[in-house]
């Protein structure tokens, strides 16, 4: 049975995938006055990341964002025994490698893609932590899709840690991250968040998320 607090997971702690492409876009870093360790400061600099995560997973009770804005109106879900209030949210990780395109457009990618949802943590935090279930597996659904060129996704594949691989079609693809999106409040997080969102501007994705979390900046 819990009886202090979990940890928060940290930053490397998730997939992580060099892309070697540049990217179209600038990813701008924050300012924040979220404090860090003492031995962190030295190299790093402070961003919303940190304190949007506090904040969702019920590490801080904060009036407003660092930016001193009002937090949004998230629905809460009230966890007794770990004494903590963690917002309703789906978090969504991407991940997109493979990139190959030409002077007609994106032509195939992989795509790697891994949600966990709070309603799962607040009900595993109801029960004692059982030593022989891997709870990453148990929380988090992960897939990784071949989009358009099947062959050469299947040679990439032991180098995308994104669970089981499927071939997808473009068009499919939307249609599978519209129905495990809509209906939720979708907290976007990924490694070098300007590529993904470059990619997924020009593939005509919109997630629509409450917070965007580069965990490059984390």
């Amino acid at each position: 049975m819990f009886t202090t607090r979990p940890r928060l997971p940290r930053h490397n702690s998730l997939c992580q995938c060099q892309f070697k492409c540049p990217s179209v876009l600038a990813w701008p870093r924050f300012k924040t006055t979220t404090q860090l360790p003492r031995r962190l400061r030295k190299n790093r600099k402070e961003t919303h990341e940190l304190a949007t995560l506090a904040w969702l997973l019920g590490y801080s009770d904060q009036a407003k964002q660092p930016s001193r804005d009002p937090w949004p109106d998230l629905p809460k879900l009230v966890s007794k025994k770990a004494n903590a209030t963690l917002r309703r949210v789906r978090f969504l990780s991407i991940d997109i490698d493979g990139l190959r395109k030409d002077k007609a457009g994106i032509r195939q990618f992989d795509f790697g893609v891994s949600f966990l949802d709070t309603v799962k943590i607040h009900r595993q935090l109801k029960h004692p932590i059982d030593p022989k279930i891997n709870l990453a597996a148990h929380l988090i659904e992960s897939s990784h899709y071949q989009v358009e060129d099947a062959q050469y996704g299947a040679r990439r594949r032991a180098r995308f840690a994104f669970g089981p691989s499927r071939v997808s079609s473009l068009k499919r693809l939307k249609q599978r991250l519209k129905k495990q999106t809509e209906n939720h409040n979708v907290v976007l997080i990924m490694h070098g968040a300007a590529t993904e969102v470059s990619v997924m501007e020009l593939l005509d994705i919109n997630l629509n998320p409450v917070f965007t979390i580069d965990t490059t900046t984390a």
